[in-house]
């Protein structure tokens, strides 16, 4: 996984798949995506995260390349070099920190990835607030294969195993499961939270992230962000990409049972 400073969803997806996982790894960076520089938010908070310590590697990338998105493929590829010690049957995760598969659905990918194929849960999307989300259930994300499947058919390198998704999610919307996209996924298996923290995380958010158009106004203008989170309008200006309600009960149950500590976040 990538981090940039979300301590919040790191501990949600860290506990939320605990008994599922063996071992975690997780890299930072010392510029953002955007390019700006920044401090390393891991090793100070490393208490909040004492009950994964023990299996979790850390890996820093001090020294990021010029462009934008070769930096994002820098920090991502720091993770492929640490699987290089990965059995072939071992199962591997690839997915973004906001990116949290439900381990409810765990054997239903186990058994996917074990076929070798590239088990791809849709993912519930909560969009400014974990009040909201969409009405679908979102095609990309987080995927789970074996370590024998990401080298056969991706050469290791978790960079092209997450990149090609870009080119298969037309056909997907479309109904037409695709060669990364099986069509017996099940669906709603998991969460992806995007944008959260109120006017303060988005704009954070948007000035870190490599899609620079989108620091600009409106979009990283308070006002706009907080008509945004209150009715739930797309944040992008998409007519079509209109929120519902989200069931709070629906909501990972780590969330829920330590609500007083991630209220802020709804």
């Amino acid at each position: 996984m990538q981090f940039r400073d979300e301590l919040e969803l790191l501990e949600i997806k860290l506990a939320t798949l605990d008994a599922v996982t063996d071992e975690w790894v997780l890299s930072e960076a010392r510029l953002t995506h955007a390019g700006q520089p920044k401090p390393l938010h891991f090793p100070p908070n490393k208490k909040r995260f004492s009950p994964w310590l023990g299996k979790l590697t850390y890996l820093v990338d001090s020294d990021p390349p010029e462009d934008a998105w070769a930096r994002e493929q820098r920090q991502r590829r720091i993770l492929s070099d640490a699987l290089g010690r990965a059995d072939d049957d071992d199962l591997v995760m690839v997915s973004d920190l906001d990116e949290v598969p439900d381990p409810q659905h765990w054997d239903a990918l186990v058994e996917i990835a074990r076929a070798g194929g590239v088990a791809t849960p849709r993912l519930t999307m909560h969009v400014l607030g974990l009040r909201w989300r969409w009405p679908e259930t979102w095609p990309g994300g987080a995927r789970l294969v074996t370590a024998r499947t990401l080298r056969g058919s991706y050469g290791g390198d978790v960079n092209v195993l997450f990149g090609t998704y870009n080119q298969d999610v037309g056909a997907l919307w479309a109904g037409d499961g695709s060669r990364l996209y099986g069509p017996e996924r099940p669906p709603g298996a998991g969460w992806h939270f995007s944008h959260l923290g109120g006017v303060e995380g988005v704009q954070t958010k948007l000035g870190a992230a490599g899609h620079l158009q989108f620091n600009t106004h409106p979009y990283n203008d308070r006002e706009y962000i907080e008509r945004c989170i209150e009715s739930g309008d797309d944040l992008l200006g998409r007519p079509e990409r209109r929120q519902e309600p989200a069931p709070i009960e629906q909501l990972p149950p780590y969330v829920l049972s330590n609500w007083g500590r991630f209220k802020h976040l709804w």
